[in-house]
């Protein structure tokens, strides 16, 4: 019999987490931070405007699953990220 392979490590666990969930963009950091807390994400500036994400998620399936609820709150043009 062929030994089993070994787990995943954390270092490729966190390679492979590369999908996200782009809420939106917004001019202002307040803005941001406010859709952030109302869908459980993260706000970080890029530019000129604040982008509020949720994830990392290890798979696309996952972010999908992810972005469901996201849209129910409103945010209609959220969509996966890599």
């Amino acid at each position: 019999r062929a030994p089993l392979p070994a787990p995943p490590t954390k270092a490729i666990v966190a390679v492979r987490g590369i999908f996200f969930v782009q809420v939106g963009a917004f001019s202002t950091e307040a803005r941001a931070n406010i859709a952030a807390k109302q869908v459980g994400g993260s706000s970080q500036t890029s530019g000129k405007y604040w982008r509020v994400r949720t994830g990392p998620y290890l798979t696309e399936a996952m972010a999908k699953a992810a972005l469901g609820p996201v849209v129910a709150k409103g945010y209609r043009d959220a969509r996966i990220t890599r």
